[in-house]
């Protein structure tokens, strides 16, 4: 099993109508983040219900590997490597990001904060994916090329009911940057853990969503790790 990437983001759900796409809030944001080197994209949100088109502003790194994005109704401070990430350098990043955008008068707060993290993995073959299946559940006897398994816990972080949702999912794909283009089997590991949607009111100010940020990480890979079944190199 290879490892092809490892994701992280942090999802702070808050009303972000005051940055919009115009030239004093790249302005703003590009020297908000220039220690950082993330420099300005403008991207587009689409309505899956009314088709309507929206444009964002998301400050990337040059290489693309991270960036922080400014929807309407969240922000999302996202990391991606191919190898393991520094999760104590990632959260004290994405927290001076945040803390960045109270100094320049965009204050936040949030009605929801999420961790998710995901893996991806490169099979050797699809028996390996149907040894992993058997691992996880008891012996078919169809012979399985995808599967999918998920489930949700609910638990509590200082207060606060938390979902804690794994998804694991294996089947063939395609990447033009691996394999040469062609399909190849893989396994996909995701754990969501986020505060309640049912949640009203803004909780969340930014001077206090670190010391939840912690909780909901330790909820996230307390989850993962429990995937040891799977294989060590998760």
């Amino acid at each position: 099993m290879e490892q092809l990437s490892n994701h992280i983001s942090f999802h702070i759900f808050s009303d972000n109508t005051d940055i919009e796409v115009n030239p004093k809030s790249i302005a703003v944001l590009l020297e908000a983040f220039s220690e950082f080197g993330l420099i300005p994209n403008i991207g587009q949100q689409v309505n899956a219900l009314t088709g309507e088109k929206k444009k964002i502003i998301r400050m990337v790194s040059e290489n693309g590997d991270s960036f922080i994005e400014f929807l309407p109704n969240r922000i999302i401070i996202s990391l991606t490597k191919q190898d393991d990430i520094e999760l104590t350098r990632f959260k004290k990043d994405a927290m001076k990001m945040l803390n960045n955008l109270q100094k320049i008068d965009f204050t936040k707060k949030a009605s929801r904060l999420s961790v998710i993290t995901n893996k991806t993995f490169k099979l050797a073959s699809l028996n390996e994916s149907r040894d992993i299946f058997d691992k996880v559940f008891s012996k078919e006897p169809e012979d399985l090329i995808e599967w999918e398994f998920r489930k949700a816990i609910r638990s509590d972080v200082l207060g606060q009911k938390v979902n804690n949702v794994l998804r694991v999912h294996s089947g063939e794909g395609m990447n033009p940057e691996e394999n040469n283009g062609k399909f190849f089997n893989f396994l996909s590991v995701e754990v969501d853990t986020n505060t309640l949607s049912e949640n009203s009111g803004f909780l969340f100010p930014v001077e206090d969503s670190e010391k939840y940020f912690d909780g909901l990480i330790e909820k996230n890979n307390a989850l993962s790790q429990s995937l040891s079944i799977l294989g060590e190199s998760l």
